[in-house]
């Protein structure tokens, strides 16, 4: 859980100020004296960060806290996107149970590997990002995103439902690797948006999940080679729209919005399709933005 307490600043001789960090987070981080840390400041924030570990995190928990398996699954999700490095779960007497679930989940997450520590725990580790940049995830996301719906496009033709489910996973891999990307922007150095805008890219990457989930629910209700053709290409236009700024990203906003407007309801598939894009457009627009206004 997070911790709060207030300190106070000395001033050595001269310009320079001190701050003492806690003696508790820096055993829980294991450093010590002659430890390395960055230190990230943005305007009305500044952080601290073991230099060697870059905002990623250990998690610990047990089977019976979670509701069982099931709850297992969950929990390597939800502690991968948010920017875990490694999981150690305790299941007394049934480690070797959770490995095929955790397993499956390769398909879901990028860089999953599970291995048996006793017949008590396994532990899950997470390889590195994908991406570099949230520009890059963001505009790799989208291009598979538009290789998937052009797939559902000529589902019609092929019957190749297999092909089709292929890509929407791979869309949802990369959604849910970029989500992760964005957990540990705020604790990196490297970082390409200040602090302020974090929680914009945290609704941006949510709103990159929710297309998936509404691409393959679309897949469900049967969606038209039209329909399916027209999305692909408005998911093209927003993802060369990402480098260019924010008049484009809302040039392509309006597009969106306008298309779904014109989609009859009774084309229910094909209507909340394009609702969830111009969600997912409006967080890129306001993103845009958000460069074009650095906070002093």
């Amino acid at each position: 859980m997070p911790r709060l307490e207030k300190r106070r600043l000395q001033q050595l001789r001269g310009s320079s100020y001190v701050l003492t960090l806690p003696k508790d987070w820096v055993e829980e981080m294991g450093l010590g004296k002659g430890s390395s840390v960055l230190l990230l400041s943005d305007p009305g924030v500044f952080c601290v960060v073991p230099s060697d570990r870059g905002g990623g995190f250990a998690v610990e928990i047990d089977t019976r806290d979670v509701g069982g398996e099931e709850g297992v699954e969950e929990a390597v999700r939800l502690f991968y996107t948010l920017g875990a490095v490694s999981m150690r779960i305790k299941s007394p007497g049934a480690s070797y149970r959770l490995l095929p679930r955790i397993r499956r989940l390769r398909a879901e997450l990028h860089g999953v590997m599970a291995t048996v520590l006793n017949e008590d725990e396994v532990q899950v580790s997470f390889s590195g990002e994908l991406f570099t940049s949230l520009e890059e995830g963001v505009r790799s996301f989208l291009v598979s995103l538009a290789t998937a719906a052009r797939a559902a496009a000529s589902y019609a033709v092929t019957g190749d439902k297999e092909a089709v489910m292929s890509e929407v996973s791979e869309c949802l891999l990369q959604a849910r690797a970029l989500s992760r990307y964005v957990s540990w922007m705020i604790s990196r150095p490297s970082r390409d948006l200040i602090i302020q805008a974090t929680p914009l890219a945290g609704v941006l990457s949510a709103r990159l999940i929710d297309l998936c989930a509404s691409l393959e629910e679309a897949l469900k209700q049967g969606i038209s080679r039209e329909d399916a053709e027209t999305f692909a290409s408005l998911v093209s236009e927003l993802a060369e729209s990402v480098d260019k700024g924010y008049e484009d990203a809302g040039r392509v906003w309006r597009r969106v919005v306008e298309k779904a407007a014109a989609t009859p309801r009774d084309r229910s598939a094909a209507h909340q399709l394009l609702r969830s894009l111009a969600h997912a457009s409006e967080a890129l627009k306001h993103l845009a933005l958000m460069r074009l206004l650095p906070v002093r």
